[in-house]
């Protein structure tokens, strides 16, 4: 999180906030259609579970940590209140943005409101 006070004198607080998590996609189990060979796959994929599950969770973790969307959000403490929101991929990634964007704050950058992804009066 960083404090910057813009060349007008307000000041602006640049944080990052995790996006939150949402279903993308839902299986339907109801037109299913079986065959020999989608019973032997089917066995095969009950008998490797425990593997399957154990992978699974690894790779979610990694991208958990690693690649999780984040929201750098800017916030004027004086009325009217403005908030800037960018969407950013990864974690390393928004903090170079942080700071990107509290330097661009600081300069006084007349197009920071054409680069948000959300813009908001509160």
């Amino acid at each position: 999180m960083a404090t910057v006070r813009d060349p007008a004198g307000i000041e602006w607080t640049v944080e990052r906030r995790w996006t939150p998590w949402r279903v993308r996609r839902r299986f339907d189990a109801t037109h299913l259609d079986f065959d020999a060979a989608g019973v032997v796959f089917w066995l095969a994929a009950w008998l490797l579970m425990p593997v399957e599950y154990v992978v699974a969770f690894l790779c979610g973790a990694v991208l958990h940590l690693f690649d999780r969307p984040w929201r750098v959000i800017a916030t004027s403490a004086n009325p009217p209140r403005q908030q800037l929101t960018w969407r950013v991929r990864g974690g390393h990634a928004s903090l170079r943005e942080v700071e990107e964007i509290a330097a661009r704050i600081r300069a006084g950058e007349p197009r920071l409101w054409e680069s948000a992804d959300a813009r908001r009066t509160l």
